[in-house]
């Protein structure tokens, strides 16, 4: 690292930040005059005070300060700074039932239980009306439906 590297992107940093000599001697926890005894480094003499620079510019110019790090031998995660996580992707929203959806939930109750899906709609209203009542996740459910066995004994009763 030669002072002709660092010393042009210490200014920038300084300058994106707003600070004078007295503001980066505070920001690096040093004394302006050790500051200035550093100049070989433009201030910067070690892993504490390139992260503090880099940990104050990153929110401003991560470019500036990827480039102020690995110019003083170092990478932003060695300087305490990691890449931000990616969001979780969000659950489509829920669609609004249609006249067809409450016909395809019949007819696939109907079906399973061997009957008519109009002698199946009252069955299939009481196990929306427990579920919504128990404000039990749906999605949740079905997999440990599936699980049960035809000649298990039932759950008991929440």
């Amino acid at each position: 690292m030669s002072v002709s590297a660092v010393a042009p992107l210490v200014h920038e940093a300084c300058r994106q930040l707003s600070l004078n000599q007295k503001g980066l001697a505070e920001l690096l926890g040093v004394t302006p005059r050790t500051l200035q005894r550093n100049t070989f480094n433009a201030g910067l003499s070690g892993h504490v005070h390139y992260a503090a620079l880099v940990r104050a510019l990153h929110p401003h110019n991560p470019e500036l300060a990827e480039q102020i790090a690995t110019t003083g031998g170092y990478s932003l995660a060695a300087l305490g700074i990691h890449p931000p996580r990616p969001a979780a992707p969000s659950a489509p929203p829920p669609v609004q039932p249609t006249r067809a959806h409450v016909d395809s939930v019949l007819n696939a109750a109907a079906d399973a239980l061997g009957m008519v899906p109009k002698d199946a709609k009252p069955i299939v209203a009481a196990i929306f009306a427990r579920v919504q009542e128990l404000h039990v996740d749906v999605g949740a459910l079905l997999p440990m439906l599936a699980q049960l066995r035809s000649d298990a004994k039932p759950l008991s009763r929440p």
